[in-house]
């Protein structure tokens, strides 16, 4: 969720959020419409979410006008502690039989102890109530050994089925008549990996973004689950940007570096005694393959009472790849090492990452 805010809405609404590539935009007016402030909004909504395109929807999600829907705790979390609101809508009896409206304050805390054990009641998935099976399996769904605990408790004859039941309410994996061989693989295979969704109708999922870059999901969210590396960065007066191209030769791979007016970096060949900081280029392949060649450099300037090498301006550096190998990994970053300096200072030696990808 990026905007909530506060209007004739439930707690439950958002004005602007993101679910994996996708975005909403809960504003109803056309962009001619808009002052320029909502222009801004919008806009800056559009490069937001354009920044995302490895990632995917995970969690199975409804809304509150869905027959389905199954009230997530993050709203009781906000309304519990709310002085003097009734919580009667909120919960089944099971629930409520724990409040005494005298001491709203012990209720509060109740709540969030016992918040883990807490699932849609059958007979009504808008209102939470205590679950039979997680009181009697005595671990709730927060605690980060439940998984763990329920895949053991498969090789126990006395509470197999017990933990089968709440493996298939709870997880969104194709496993439920498996083994527990089978479970502990599948833990140790997606181990770091998962996570719990009460807006995906209270279950754990895989996170294949988190898999396929080998951070824990824990780690990755947020800005964070963005496109690895930006195809365009900006640091101080360098800007870089990265491109893929087709020659006679096969696909080349440019590094287009753009100076601000009045400042400089320096050449990749630096000589002896001095102490500015080189400009270095390193590429890096998803796969570790080597690329084809040597860089193409542009050619450097020289100060007119001197000798250190420099660039300013507008710069392209090129390397070629073997096709084979692009199509093998169509990701390319490039890490670029840089000392920016004008007439009166030098910044500290700085680096950009810059990556593009090619469509499959």
């Amino acid at each position: 969720m990026l905007c909530g805010g506060r209007n004739s809405k439930g707690p439950h609404y958002a004005a602007v959020w993101r679910q994996g590539n996708l975005l909403h935009f809960g504003f109803q007016l056309a962009p001619d419409q808009m002052t320029e402030f909502g222009k801004g909004l919008l806009h800056n909504a559009i490069a937001y979410i354009a920044r995302f395109a490895e990632d995917r929807p995970i969690a199975k999600t409804s809304n509150s006008h869905d027959e389905t829907w199954m009230r997530p705790r993050y709203i009781a979390d906000r309304l519990v502690p709310r002085e003097g609101y009734d919580p009667s809508g909120l919960f089944d009896d099971s629930v409520l039989s724990k409040r005494d409206p005298s001491d709203p304050a012990a209720f509060v805390a109740w709540y969030h102890e016992h918040r883990g054990y807490l699932y849609p009641a059958t007979a009504d998935r808008r209102k939470l109530a205590l679950d039979d099976e997680l009181v009697r399996f005595g671990t709730p769904y927060d605690d980060p050994r439940f998984l763990d605990r329920l895949i053991v408790a498969l090789a126990d004859d006395t509470r197999a089925d017990l933990a089968r039941s709440l493996l298939e309410r709870f997880v969104d994996a194709p496993l439920m008549a498996s083994t527990f061989e089978a479970w502990q693989s599948w833990s140790k295979e997606n181990r770091g990996y998962t996570f719990f969704s009460d807006g995906g109708r209270f279950r754990f999922y895989v996170d294949p973004l988190a898999k396929a870059r080998g951070i824990p999901t824990e780690k990755l969210r947020g800005v964070r689950r963005a496109d690895d590396r930006a195809r365009v960065a900006e640091l101080g007066p360098v800007r870089a940007e990265a491109v893929l191209v087709t020659s006679n030769d096969g696909p080349v791979f440019e590094l287009r570096l753009q100076i601000q007016e009045g400042w400089h970096i320096y050449g990749a060949k630096m000589p002896d005694g001095e102490y500015a900081t080189p400009t270095r280029l390193e590429l890096r392949r998803q796969d570790g393959t080597e690329f084809s060649g040597a860089w193409d450099m542009p050619p450097t300037k020289r100060a007119k009472d001197g000798t250190v090498p420099f660039y300013e301006g507008s710069l392209v550096f090129r390397r070629r790849l073997r096709p084979a190998d692009l199509d093998a990994s169509p990701t390319v970053r490039c890490v670029v090492t840089f000392q920016a300096c004008d007439e009166q200072m030098c910044r500290p030696p700085e680096s950009l990452t810059v990556s593009v990808r090619r469509a499959r």
